[in-house]
């Protein structure tokens, strides 16, 4: 096996892997505060039920191209953003309540039915196909998942809602998975994260122009 091979086979997954833990991670300890203060503040919450599906769906690819490296690189954010979406879904408003469960209520059967026809019905080619498209979709729907907010954030220049520490892991982990898709040739990987790297750029950028305004939590 040659240093290429190596490191395109086993160092960028690990390296892809970590980075991704810590991007799915990064909103725990926001979210923990929150929890602890019984309130979201400005912390927009729908992102983290967008990327408890986009860790699932990664998590049955893994399963269906029979890559344990994609496998256990998800396994630790499923698990870190089952949390966030948890803990924030209690303390959200109605309708960013309603938003998430749709989320997730859509998804879930789909999932499930996937699962059925990768195990039962399709081939294994196919299921990987299936849940490489699938993944696409939802990791595109993630990455741009705060920009609901862009609107808001424009018209308060206020960049409270943003989540800057996760963004800037959003944007680390699309730029190596770009160079490693672009290495391997394969369009699953460099295509949704060179679109999840603009929009990561973008809501950077937002963070720069409209700097966070300091709540005063001592008015009612």
């Amino acid at each position: 096996m040659s240093a290429k091979d190596i490191i395109m086979g086993q160092v960028f997954p690990i390296i892809g892997g970590v980075l991704a833990t810590v991007m799915y991670a990064s909103p725990v300890k926001a979210t923990y505060m929150a929890r602890k203060n019984g309130a979201l503040g400005d912390l927009n919450p729908f992102p983290f039920a967008v990327a408890l599906v986009c860790t699932a769906t990664w998590v049955a690819y893994g399963f269906a191209a029979r890559d344990y490296n994609m496998f256990l690189a998800n396994i630790p954010g499923f698990t870190a953003t089952l949390y966030t979406t948890v803990t924030s879904h209690a303390l959200a408003n109605r309708k960013t309540q309603n938003m998430m469960m749709t989320m997730l209520l859509v998804s879930a059967p789909i999932i499930l039915v996937m699962g059925v026809l990768s195990a039962w019905v399709t081939t294994g080619n196919q299921a990987q196909l299936m849940w490489g498209f699938t993944c696409n979709a939802v990791t595109i729907a993630y990455y741009g998942a705060p920009l609901s907010t862009i609107v808001q954030v424009i018209r308060s220049r206020n960049s409270n809602s943003i989540y800057l520490p996760m963004c800037i892991c959003n944007l680390i982990n699309t730029l190596l998975w770009i160079g490693y898709g672009f290495a391997v040739l394969d369009p699953f990987l460099y295509v949704p994260n060179g679109i999840g790297c603009v929009f990561a750029i973008v809501l950077c950028s937002l963070c720069v122009i409209y700097r966070k305004v300091a709540v005063d939590q001592s008015l009612p």
